[in-house]
Protein backbone atom coordinates (compact mmCIF):
# COMPACT_ATOMS: atom_id res chain seq x y z
CA UNK A 1 0.00 0.00 0.00
CA UNK A 2 1.32 3.20 -0.63
CA UNK A 3 0.93 5.56 2.14
CA UNK A 4 1.43 9.15 3.06
CA UNK A 5 2.17 10.99 6.32
CA UNK A 6 1.84 14.67 7.17
CA UNK A 7 3.92 15.67 9.97
CA UNK A 8 6.20 18.05 11.26
CA UNK A 9 10.11 17.01 10.37
CA UNK A 10 12.71 17.89 12.67
CA UNK A 11 13.36 17.45 16.07
CA UNK A 12 10.56 17.33 17.89
CA UNK A 13 8.15 14.74 19.37
CA UNK A 14 5.66 14.81 16.20
CA UNK A 15 8.18 14.63 13.64
CA UNK A 16 9.64 10.90 16.00
CA UNK A 17 6.32 9.45 16.27
CA UNK A 18 5.56 10.19 12.47
CA UNK A 19 9.33 8.78 11.48
CA UNK A 20 9.25 5.33 13.84
CA UNK A 21 5.66 5.06 11.95
CA UNK A 22 6.68 5.13 8.64
CA UNK A 23 9.54 2.75 9.52
CA UNK A 24 6.83 0.45 11.04
CA UNK A 25 5.35 0.88 7.96
CA UNK A 26 8.09 0.38 5.64
CA UNK A 27 9.08 -2.84 7.17
CA UNK A 28 5.72 -4.37 6.17
CA UNK A 29 6.41 -3.59 2.97
CA UNK A 30 4.41 -0.23 2.67
CA UNK A 31 5.57 2.49 0.82
CA UNK A 32 5.34 5.65 2.36
CA UNK A 33 5.77 9.12 1.81
CA UNK A 34 5.90 12.25 3.62
CA UNK A 35 4.44 15.62 3.63
CA UNK A 36 6.71 18.23 5.81
CA UNK A 37 4.54 20.76 7.47
CA UNK A 38 6.74 23.62 8.21
CA UNK A 39 6.60 25.09 11.27
CA UNK A 40 4.33 27.94 12.62
CA UNK A 41 6.68 28.61 15.20
CA UNK A 42 8.36 32.11 15.61
CA UNK A 43 12.16 32.38 16.32
CA UNK A 44 15.35 30.43 15.61
CA UNK A 45 13.04 27.31 14.36
CA UNK A 46 10.53 29.17 12.11
CA UNK A 47 8.85 27.29 9.31
CA UNK A 48 11.48 24.15 9.57
CA UNK A 49 11.87 21.19 7.81
CA UNK A 50 15.02 19.62 8.28
CA UNK A 51 17.22 17.42 5.90
CA UNK A 52 19.82 16.41 8.17
CA UNK A 53 20.98 13.56 10.35
CA UNK A 54 17.61 10.90 10.59
CA UNK A 55 15.49 13.52 8.66
CA UNK A 56 17.49 13.28 5.49
CA UNK A 57 14.96 10.48 3.78
CA UNK A 58 13.66 10.01 0.60
CA UNK A 59 10.06 10.74 -0.33
CA UNK A 60 9.97 13.67 1.60
CA UNK A 61 7.97 16.81 0.38
CA UNK A 62 8.41 20.43 1.69
CA UNK A 63 4.56 21.74 2.27
CA UNK A 64 4.28 25.20 1.46
CA UNK A 65 2.44 26.21 4.37
CA UNK A 66 1.76 24.83 7.75
CA UNK A 67 -2.29 25.26 6.86
CA UNK A 68 -1.83 23.11 3.60
CA UNK A 69 -4.11 23.80 0.88
CA UNK A 70 -6.32 21.40 -0.30
CA UNK A 71 -4.80 21.64 -4.06
CA UNK A 72 -1.74 21.29 -2.19
CA UNK A 73 -2.41 17.44 -1.08
CA UNK A 74 -4.62 16.22 -3.81
CA UNK A 75 -1.56 17.26 -6.03
CA UNK A 76 1.06 15.40 -3.60
CA UNK A 77 -1.53 12.56 -3.23
CA UNK A 78 -2.39 12.01 -7.02
CA UNK A 79 1.92 12.35 -7.90
CA UNK A 80 3.07 9.57 -5.79
CA UNK A 81 -0.30 7.93 -5.84
CA UNK A 82 -1.18 7.77 -2.13
CA UNK A 83 -4.20 5.55 -1.31
CA UNK A 84 -4.13 6.60 2.55
CA UNK A 85 -2.72 9.37 4.44
CA UNK A 86 -2.02 9.49 8.43
CA UNK A 87 -1.80 12.79 9.94
CA UNK A 88 -0.89 13.62 13.40
CA UNK A 89 -2.21 16.57 15.10
CA UNK A 90 -4.10 18.13 12.17
CA UNK A 91 -7.23 20.44 12.58
CA UNK A 92 -7.61 20.93 9.34
CA UNK A 93 -10.72 18.80 9.33
CA UNK A 94 -12.72 20.02 5.61
CA UNK A 95 -9.33 19.46 3.66
CA UNK A 96 -9.42 16.22 5.57
CA UNK A 97 -12.69 15.51 5.02
CA UNK A 98 -12.58 16.47 1.52
CA UNK A 99 -9.62 14.07 0.40
CA UNK A 100 -11.70 11.25 2.42
CA UNK A 101 -14.47 12.01 -0.18
CA UNK A 102 -12.22 11.30 -3.15
CA UNK A 103 -11.60 8.30 -2.05
CA UNK A 104 -8.46 8.45 -0.01
CA UNK A 105 -8.33 6.54 3.38
CA UNK A 106 -7.45 9.01 6.30
CA UNK A 107 -6.11 7.98 9.58
CA UNK A 108 -5.15 10.43 12.26
CA UNK A 109 -4.32 11.10 16.05
CA UNK A 110 -4.76 13.94 18.42
CA UNK A 111 -2.73 15.50 21.35
CA UNK A 112 -6.01 14.25 23.10
CA UNK A 113 -6.27 16.96 25.87
CA UNK A 114 -6.73 19.73 23.00
CA UNK A 115 -8.62 17.96 21.15
CA UNK A 116 -12.51 19.74 22.52
CA UNK A 117 -16.10 18.35 22.27
CA UNK A 118 -16.60 20.82 19.11
CA UNK A 119 -13.82 19.06 16.85
CA UNK A 120 -15.45 15.17 17.54
CA UNK A 121 -18.23 15.89 14.88
CA UNK A 122 -15.90 17.49 12.18
CA UNK A 123 -12.94 14.61 12.90
CA UNK A 124 -15.59 12.08 12.23
CA UNK A 125 -16.50 12.95 8.70
CA UNK A 126 -12.70 13.60 8.26
CA UNK A 127 -11.03 10.38 9.11
CA UNK A 128 -11.62 7.03 8.40
CA UNK A 129 -9.99 6.05 12.02
CA UNK A 130 -8.73 8.50 14.89
CA UNK A 131 -6.58 6.04 17.36
CA UNK A 132 -5.51 6.26 20.37
CA UNK A 133 -2.09 5.52 21.60
CA UNK A 134 -3.16 6.21 25.82
CA UNK A 135 -6.82 4.18 27.74
CA UNK A 136 -7.65 7.76 29.14
CA UNK A 137 -8.06 9.25 25.45
CA UNK A 138 -9.43 5.75 23.79
CA UNK A 139 -12.04 6.56 26.66
CA UNK A 140 -12.44 10.40 26.02
CA UNK A 141 -13.04 9.63 22.60
CA UNK A 142 -15.67 7.22 23.59
CA UNK A 143 -17.68 9.70 25.04
CA UNK A 144 -17.28 12.24 22.34
CA UNK A 145 -19.07 9.22 20.06
CA UNK A 146 -16.23 7.73 18.20
CA UNK A 147 -15.25 4.08 18.17
CA UNK A 148 -11.30 4.76 18.72
CA UNK A 149 -8.90 1.86 18.44
CA UNK A 150 -6.01 1.46 21.08
CA UNK A 151 -2.42 1.19 19.86
CA UNK A 152 0.48 0.36 22.30
CA UNK A 153 3.19 2.32 22.05
CA UNK A 154 6.68 0.93 21.45
CA UNK A 155 10.15 0.94 21.49
CA UNK A 156 12.00 1.83 18.12
CA UNK A 157 15.30 -0.44 17.83
CA UNK A 158 17.44 3.39 17.92
CA UNK A 159 16.45 3.18 21.33
CA UNK A 160 17.84 0.26 22.20
CA UNK A 161 20.83 0.44 19.85
CA UNK A 162 21.32 3.89 21.71
CA UNK A 163 21.51 2.04 25.38
CA UNK A 164 24.16 -0.67 23.98
CA UNK A 165 26.26 2.26 22.71
CA UNK A 166 26.40 4.14 25.58
CA UNK A 167 26.86 1.15 27.79
CA UNK A 168 29.89 0.26 25.55
CA UNK A 169 31.29 3.92 25.59
CA UNK A 170 31.66 3.84 29.29
CA UNK A 171 31.21 6.84 31.46
CA UNK A 172 29.93 9.78 29.54
CA UNK A 173 31.75 13.43 29.84
CA UNK A 174 29.29 15.25 30.59
CA UNK A 175 27.50 12.92 32.75
CA UNK A 176 30.07 11.33 34.48
CA UNK A 177 28.34 8.39 35.22
CA UNK A 178 28.80 4.85 35.10
CA UNK A 179 32.77 5.17 35.67
CA UNK A 180 32.05 6.60 39.16
CA UNK A 181 29.38 4.51 41.48
CA UNK A 182 28.82 7.44 43.62
CA UNK A 183 27.78 9.87 41.01
CA UNK A 184 24.35 9.57 40.12
CA UNK A 185 22.82 11.84 37.19
CA UNK A 186 19.43 13.37 36.61
CA UNK A 187 18.75 13.99 33.14
CA UNK A 188 15.72 16.93 32.53
CA UNK A 189 14.04 16.52 28.65
CA UNK A 190 13.55 20.65 28.37
CA UNK A 191 13.05 20.51 24.16
CA UNK A 192 11.93 24.11 23.64
CA UNK A 193 11.33 24.92 26.59
CA UNK A 194 7.65 25.85 26.35
CA UNK A 195 4.97 26.01 28.84
CA UNK A 196 4.80 22.52 29.53
CA UNK A 197 8.01 21.92 30.67
CA UNK A 198 8.25 23.50 34.38
CA UNK A 199 11.93 23.98 34.42
CA UNK A 200 11.94 26.43 37.33
CA UNK A 201 10.45 23.67 39.48
CA UNK A 202 12.42 21.54 38.03
CA UNK A 203 15.99 23.79 39.42
CA UNK A 204 14.13 24.74 42.65
CA UNK A 205 13.99 21.20 43.34
CA UNK A 206 17.59 19.63 42.26
CA UNK A 207 19.25 22.49 44.25
CA UNK A 208 17.57 21.90 47.65
CA UNK A 209 18.70 18.41 46.73
CA UNK A 210 21.63 17.35 49.33
CA UNK A 211 24.32 15.60 47.66
CA UNK A 212 27.59 16.49 46.46
CA UNK A 213 27.22 13.02 43.95
CA UNK A 214 24.40 14.50 42.26
CA UNK A 215 24.03 16.00 38.75
CA UNK A 216 21.46 17.73 36.94
CA UNK A 217 22.09 16.96 33.12
CA UNK A 218 19.41 19.77 31.94
CA UNK A 219 19.01 19.70 27.94
CA UNK A 220 17.39 21.96 25.73
CA UNK A 221 17.19 22.24 22.31
CA UNK A 222 17.55 26.50 22.04
CA UNK A 223 18.53 29.22 24.28
CA UNK A 224 15.35 30.67 26.26
CA UNK A 225 15.31 31.34 29.95
CA UNK A 226 19.14 31.55 29.60
CA UNK A 227 18.93 34.37 32.75
CA UNK A 228 17.33 32.13 35.03
CA UNK A 229 19.23 29.02 33.67
CA UNK A 230 22.76 30.52 33.94
CA UNK A 231 22.39 31.88 37.39
CA UNK A 232 21.29 28.76 38.37
CA UNK A 233 24.34 26.50 36.95
CA UNK A 234 26.52 29.57 38.54
CA UNK A 235 25.11 29.18 41.90
CA UNK A 236 25.33 25.17 41.86
CA UNK A 237 28.07 23.42 40.13
CA UNK A 238 26.05 20.16 40.19
CA UNK A 239 23.97 21.52 37.39
CA UNK A 240 25.44 21.26 33.83
CA UNK A 241 23.53 22.98 30.93
CA UNK A 242 23.60 21.53 27.69
CA UNK A 243 21.67 23.81 25.27
CA UNK A 244 22.09 22.31 21.69
CA UNK A 245 19.83 20.73 19.12
CA UNK A 246 22.17 17.75 19.28
CA UNK A 247 21.89 15.25 16.00
CA UNK A 248 19.83 12.51 17.18
CA UNK A 249 22.34 9.65 18.11
CA UNK A 250 24.00 12.14 20.15
CA UNK A 251 20.79 13.29 22.36
CA UNK A 252 20.11 9.45 22.71
CA UNK A 253 23.84 8.79 23.66
CA UNK A 254 23.67 11.74 26.59
CA UNK A 255 20.58 10.57 27.98
CA UNK A 256 21.16 6.78 28.40
CA UNK A 257 23.89 7.56 30.14
CA UNK A 258 22.51 9.21 32.79
CA UNK A 259 20.42 7.49 35.76
CA UNK A 260 17.45 8.91 35.78
CA UNK A 261 14.98 10.62 33.67
CA UNK A 262 13.43 13.59 35.66
CA UNK A 263 10.34 14.29 33.26
CA UNK A 264 7.75 16.38 35.15
CA UNK A 265 5.44 17.66 32.47
CA UNK A 266 2.22 19.69 32.83
CA UNK A 267 0.56 17.31 30.04
CA UNK A 268 2.06 15.57 27.56
CA UNK A 269 0.59 14.29 23.69
CA UNK A 270 2.67 10.96 24.69
CA UNK A 271 5.85 11.55 26.51
CA UNK A 272 7.92 10.19 24.21
CA UNK A 273 10.75 10.56 26.65
CA UNK A 274 8.87 7.66 29.06
CA UNK A 275 9.72 5.12 26.32
CA UNK A 276 13.29 6.60 25.82
CA UNK A 277 13.88 5.84 29.83
CA UNK A 278 12.61 2.15 29.62
CA UNK A 279 14.93 1.61 26.51
CA UNK A 280 17.84 2.56 28.20
CA UNK A 281 17.12 0.80 31.17
CA UNK A 282 15.81 3.38 34.07
CA UNK A 283 12.03 3.03 33.56
CA UNK A 284 12.18 2.06 37.67
CA UNK A 285 13.16 5.75 38.53
CA UNK A 286 9.67 6.39 36.42
CA UNK A 287 7.54 4.16 38.12
CA UNK A 288 8.65 5.44 41.22
CA UNK A 289 8.32 9.26 40.51
CA UNK A 290 5.72 9.74 38.38
CA UNK A 291 3.07 9.57 41.40
CA UNK A 292 5.02 12.23 42.95
CA UNK A 293 4.45 15.28 40.03
CA UNK A 294 1.49 15.88 40.35
CA UNK A 295 -2.41 14.64 40.53
CA UNK A 296 -2.30 15.72 37.15
CA UNK A 297 -0.14 12.77 36.03
CA UNK A 298 -2.10 9.86 38.02
CA UNK A 299 -5.60 11.77 36.54
CA UNK A 300 -4.10 10.79 33.27
CA UNK A 301 -3.70 7.00 34.02
CA UNK A 302 -6.90 7.41 35.13
CA UNK A 303 -8.78 8.96 32.42
CA UNK A 304 -10.24 11.93 34.38
CA UNK A 305 -7.76 14.30 33.33
CA UNK A 306 -8.96 17.74 32.55
CA UNK A 307 -7.87 20.45 29.81
CA UNK A 308 -3.95 21.50 29.47
CA UNK A 309 -4.86 24.86 30.86
CA UNK A 310 -6.41 23.68 34.05
CA UNK A 311 -3.52 21.39 34.41
CA UNK A 312 -1.23 23.69 33.92
CA UNK A 313 -2.24 26.10 36.54
CA UNK A 314 -2.99 23.59 38.99
CA UNK A 315 0.37 21.93 38.81
CA UNK A 316 2.82 22.28 41.96
CA UNK A 317 6.21 19.78 42.40
CA UNK A 318 9.05 21.07 43.64
CA UNK A 319 8.61 19.45 46.99
CA UNK A 320 7.87 15.87 45.64
CA UNK A 321 11.13 16.20 43.15
CA UNK A 322 13.22 16.81 46.19
CA UNK A 323 12.20 14.38 47.70
CA UNK A 324 12.42 11.94 44.95
CA UNK A 325 15.99 13.22 44.37
CA UNK A 326 17.17 12.58 47.72
CA UNK A 327 15.27 9.01 47.87
CA UNK A 328 17.37 8.19 44.74
CA UNK A 329 20.29 9.49 46.34
CA UNK A 330 19.86 7.41 50.20
CA UNK A 331 18.34 4.28 48.99
CA UNK A 332 18.15 3.47 45.11
CA UNK A 333 21.72 4.50 43.77
CA UNK A 334 23.61 2.06 45.96
CA UNK A 335 24.28 -1.37 45.80
CA UNK A 336 21.18 -1.30 43.39
CA UNK A 337 22.67 0.80 41.13
CA UNK A 338 25.68 -1.44 40.08
CA UNK A 339 22.82 -4.56 39.92
CA UNK A 340 20.93 -2.51 37.32
CA UNK A 341 24.05 -1.88 35.74
CA UNK A 342 24.69 -5.96 35.75
CA UNK A 343 21.43 -6.99 34.57
CA UNK A 344 20.58 -3.97 32.13
CA UNK A 345 21.79 -6.51 28.50
CA UNK A 346 19.83 -8.91 30.00
CA UNK A 347 16.67 -7.01 30.59
CA UNK A 348 17.00 -5.30 27.08
CA UNK A 349 17.40 -8.18 25.17
CA UNK A 350 14.41 -9.36 26.90
CA UNK A 351 11.74 -6.24 26.62
CA UNK A 352 13.52 -5.51 22.90
CA UNK A 353 11.49 -8.21 21.44
CA UNK A 354 8.01 -7.36 23.07
CA UNK A 355 8.52 -3.55 22.88
CA UNK A 356 9.00 -3.87 18.99
CA UNK A 357 5.75 -6.03 18.59
CA UNK A 358 4.20 -3.07 20.45
CA UNK A 359 5.44 -0.83 17.69
CA UNK A 360 4.45 -2.80 14.94
CA UNK A 361 1.04 -2.87 15.81
CA UNK A 362 0.92 0.42 14.13
CA UNK A 363 1.93 -0.97 10.90
CA UNK A 364 -1.33 -3.20 10.91
CA UNK A 365 -4.04 -0.55 11.41
CA UNK A 366 -7.02 -1.81 9.63
CA UNK A 367 -7.52 1.38 7.23
CA UNK A 368 -8.92 -1.08 4.38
Amino acid sequence: MRIGLVTKWFNRGQAFVSRYIRDALDARGHETFVLARPTRDKGPMAAHVDRTGVWDQPGVTEASDWEVPYEEYERWIADNGIEAVHWDNCYQHEEIAQIRESGTKTVGRFVWEMFGAGDAEPAKRAYDVLYSLTRCEQQRYGEMGIDSPYLRWGLHPELLEAADNAQAAGPHPRTRSGGDAGVVSFYFPGALLGPRKPHKEVIEAFTNAKGDNLRLIFKAQLERRMNFLEKAAAADPRIELVIDDMPTDEHLQLFASCDVCLGPSRWEGLGLFLYEAIAFGITDAHRRIEYLFSDFNHAIEQGTATCQHDAARQLTIPTGIADFIGHMHQNFFGARLQNVAENLPRKLSRRAAAYRRHLYHLASLRIT
